[in-house]
């Protein structure tokens, strides 16, 4: 038989359905360059006795071909054929046949998956990750980088939707409630792993060479990382900021951190960025087999995108997981953070947002009363007292500045709430069309202070006591492992402190509007 891998996690899957399902039968396993991490310790998965022979197709040939193709715009058909072409010439000259063979395919949506649906071979198709079978957004919005692999997705029926996939092994626990297939056979690694006996589980672990053994302090908590800058989603830079303000946001200031680097996170330099006070664990190890590896429990284990800690409640008190947005919301925290305490210092329970609602909330819980936050793509319409209005694009989002600003303000003049926060993580000025300064009155800035750089969120309210809130609003935030304090402050000097802020955004604002304006008169003419 034949199994095929691409990433750590896959080959675990493998791993574990070998042992327990064909414990004596020969098979071959079959890891894709793609990640180079796989590939890294071939000698070691060689010598585990598990397969009879552990080889390295060499898809990442084939992806480059398929790209050069799609630059010159062959058709998504063609450039199918050419892959498999490609591909049929790897398999013969690893001298292995894939007929008369049982086939499994874990995933199914890469060349080697395009060339065994291609040939119409009948496979065994795993999830790509726990829990993701159900969830198809979240695997699709990973496949849009590539043009051709995601138009395939469709085309060939990826993912096991097919006629050819006689059944997809996926953990029931994991997916969304209700959710049914009729060719979803339960294969749960937490469940294989917990039943093992401790001599085969030894077996898996040296298969991985696992050999930590930590003890956690009662305030412990999980950072599982991403190959973000892998994927070209951000600069490592980036993902290095990511990071360490997951840290300092979302995990108890003092407690214990441990860092559990993606297997394929192999650029992220963590003990450089977090200092010596964290354990990082080894990056090859999957994340799933860490219950075996720790004595105690994580307070929380969090991640940002990521199927792995959907799997780590053995392990966590909590665990937490934002969905795709947080690939771009990252960076607003300290905005969103400033919003979550001003809300709670004006005593709201509850807000409705056009926003990250996850982020938003998670943030208020860590910052003390939590705020329940509910999403809404227009939550000025909503009837809620307290709303928290995101200016970052939407598909929805008028591509006209001025038609922007036009359609809030008239909402504002009819809107329910009793408290508005403009977040403005693009400094729209969304409130203000250039004619209703009226508004101003009803304004009260919030000044953020990072570092040297400075941030102004928004405070729209008639009540005089938030009017007041606002204005003696402060906080301060400290953030060791970024290495910045946030200052919040409301303005609650003199009144022409007030007035000379108040007309710098008005002047900037009419600035750009004019020029939008003048534009638009251009484009008539």
């Amino acid at each position: 038989m034949i199994y095929y891998a691409l990433t750590t996690y896959h080959v675990l899957c493998c791993v574990l359905h070998k042992m327990a399902v064909h414990p004596h039968e020969k098979a071959v396993l079959l890891l894709s360059n793609i990640h180079k991490n796989s590939v890294a310790y071939v000698n070691r998965y060689q010598t585990s006795g598990i397969f009879d022979r552990v080889e390295v197709l060499d898809e990442l040939s084939v992806l480059e071909h398929e790209k050069y193709l799609e630059r010159k715009k062959i058709p998504t058909n063609m450039i199918l054929s050419a892959c498999c072409h490609r591909m049929e010439k790897l398999i013969k000259e690893l001298g292995i046949s894939l007929k008369n063979q049982e086939r499994y395919l874990c995933p199914d949506h890469f060349p080697f998956g395009w060339y065994v649906i291609s040939n119409k071979l009948p496979y065994h198709c795993f999830e790509e990750g726990s829990g993701v079978l159900s969830d198809r957004e979240f695997a699709m919005n990973n496949m849009k980088r590539n043009r051709t692999q995601y138009k395939l997705c469709f085309s060939l029926g990826c993912f096991g939707d097919n006629s050819l996939a006689v059944e997809i092994l996926a953990d029931k626990e994991k997916q969304k409630p209700d959710y049914q297939n009729p060719k979803m056979t339960d294969f749960s690694v937490d469940r294989i792993l917990r039943e093992m006996d401790d001599h085969e589980r030894q077996k898996v672990l040296q298969f991985f060479g696992a050999k930590e053994n930590i003890r956690l302090e009662k305030n412990s908590s999980l950072l599982l990382t991403q190959h973000m800058a892998n994927l070209g989603l951000m600069t490592l830079e980036e993902q290095h900021r990511l990071y360490t303000l997951f840290a300092d946001y979302l995990f108890s200031p003092g407690s214990q951190l441990v860092i559990k680097p993606h297997p394929d996170d192999i650029a992220g330099t963590y003990r450089a960025v977090f200092g010596e006070g964290v354990t990082i664990l080894p990056f090859a190890m999957p994340s799933e087999l860490m219950k075996y590896c720790i004595e105690g429990k994580f307070q929380k284990a969090a991640a940002a995108y990521s199927t792995s800690v959907r799997s780590m409640s053995y392990i966590a008190e909590e665990t937490l997981c934002f969905d795709s947005r947080i690939l771009q919301n990252w960076k607003y925290m300290p905005i969103y953070d400033c919003a979550a305490r001003f809300l709670q210092k004006a005593g709201f329970a509850h807000a409705i947002t056009n926003g990250d609602e996850l982020l938003l909330g998670e943030l208020s819980k860590m910052a003390g009363d939590p705020v329940t936050f509910s999403h809404s793509d227009n939550p000025l319409q909503e009837n809620g007292d307290a709303v928290v209005i995101s200016d970052l694009p939407t598909p929805d989002t008028p591509t006209d500045c001025i038609e922007q600003a036009e359609q809030i303000v008239a909402l504002l003049s009819s809107t329910h709430a009793k408290v508005v926060i403009f977040c403005q993580e693009e400094n729209l000025y969304s409130f203000f069309n250039g004619k209703n300064q009226e508004i101003f009155r009803y304004l009260r800035p919030l000044t953020l202070q990072t570092g040297t750089t400075e941030k102004q969120i928004y405070v729209y309210t008639k009540e005089k006591s938030i009017m007041e809130t606002a204005e003696k609003f402060h906080c301060e935030k400290e953030l060791p492992y970024t290495g910045v304090t946030v200052k919040m402050d409301g303005i609650s000097a003199s009144e022409a402190e007030k007035i000379r802020l108040l007309e710098g955004v008005l002047a900037a604002t009419e600035k750009r509007l004019n020029s939008y304006i003048a534009e638009r008169k251009k484009a008539v003419l």
